[in-house]
């Protein structure tokens, strides 16, 4: 379960799925169990700036302006 932004500066903790912005990044080519495993969840300040990607195997937040089209 998501219990925290995922962003690692951010300390804020998950209490509404209206609020914010959960991905679901399941891993490539890889069986997962739970899907804990492959949740994140960014607060609302957060989701304002950053995003979550997955390059290759790793999940990453990055800010918004460094997405491309």
């Amino acid at each position: 379960m998501v219990a925290k932004c995922a962003n690692p500066a951010c300390n804020r903790q998950f209490h509404e799925l209206r609020k914010g912005r959960l991905f679901v990044l399941p891993p490539p080519n890889e069986y997962v169990i739970r899907l804990s495993d492959y949740c994140y969840w960014l607060c609302p300040e957060c989701a304002a700036k950053y995003t979550i990607v997955r390059y290759e195997s790793e999940v990453v937040i990055i800010p918004r302006e460094e997405i491309t089209p």
